[in-house]
């Protein structure tokens, strides 16, 4: 369990438990193997990682991580240990709630002393893993009626935002078709609300209905968060556009994708400001 912040940091609260056999060991001075020894290690850990956003779906990921093992060491059990590990490894963006990760994971504690039928032993305690898994972001981003109409202090509606999404969602006669369309995103999501959806697909009807040849689709954030993360949010918010509009029937070759990330606002706001107008991806046909 943790929390993610929108420059890549991540800080999590990690259980583990560990259970290492060992096939046999023939301690000096002691006449044949000792068999039947195990360790078994307990960890609570604080942990940080960074996650390197990019354009692509892939992520790589660093971090650390410090605590407390209870290890079990032979004959010699419930020893509170500090205990340290680091970690180094790549997530797959499946969409903006679930990640699939594999990480490499190196653990370890001071020394452990412990005896095994009636041997006193000193070992080092180090643990190398492979972590494969799926992490969740949970919350539910759009309400219930899939759109928020609020700003994150919920105090200013988004009149203009709702407005616009409800007017794209009905076709326009052939004759007078909008050439121009916004499509708004919560904060730090590339994903595509139900409405945001409806008015993507309206503007792949109405460019279907006119004498358009060429479609420009632009990504953009606000000014909240790192200017490299934001790019790369802005790539994630125009991709999705993209493929939902070529779902609906228009020729990939016929989209241009730009992301500009927060140079381009809607609203000029202070740098790391939120604002929900510049959480956009704007539609030009030509």
């Amino acid at each position: 369990m943790g929390y993610a912040f929108k420059n890549g940091l991540r800080v999590e609260v990690e259980g583990s438990y560990r259970d290492n056999d060992l096939d046999s060991l023939t301690p000096s001075g002691v006449v044949g193997a000792i068999t039947q020894f195990d360790r078994t290690n307990a960890g609570v850990m604080v942990n940080l990682a960074y996650d390197f956003h990019n354009s692509s779906n892939f992520v790589p990921t660093v971090g650390a991580g410090i605590g407390v093992a209870f290890t079990t060491s032979g004959q010699v059990g419930d020893r509170a240990k500090l205990a340290g590990q680091v970690m180094a490894g790549v997530g797959y963006q499946i969409n903006d709630r679930i990640t699939a990760f594999a990480d490499y994971r190196f653990f370890a504690t001071p020394e452990i002393d412990g005896r095994a039928f009636g041997t006193a032993l000193s070992s080092s305690n180090f643990n190398h893993s492979i972590v494969a898994g799926l992490r969740f972001k949970l919350g539910d981003p759009w309400g219930d009626n899939g759109l928020k109409t609020t700003d994150p202090s919920g105090l200013q509606p988004i009149a203009s935002q709702v407005m616009q999404n409800q007017l794209a969602s009905v076709p326009a006669p052939a004759g007078d078709l909008p050439t121009n369309y916004m499509v708004f995103f919560d904060t730090n999501l590339s994903i595509l609300s139900p409405k945001a959806q409806d008015m993507v697909r309206t503007a792949a009807a109405n460019m279907r209905l006119g004498s358009h040849t060429r479609i420009n689709v632009t990504g953009h954030t606000d000014r909240a968060g790192d200017g490299r993360y934001n790019e790369a949010l802005s790539a994630r918010r125009a991709a999705a556009v993209q493929q939902l509009l070529v779902a609906s029937g228009i020729p990939s070759e016929e989209i241009v994708v730009m992301a500009k990330g927060e140079s381009a606002p809607l609203v000029e706001t202070p740098d790391g400001r939120a604002e929900p107008k510049n959480r956009r991806v704007e539609i030009l046909m030509n």
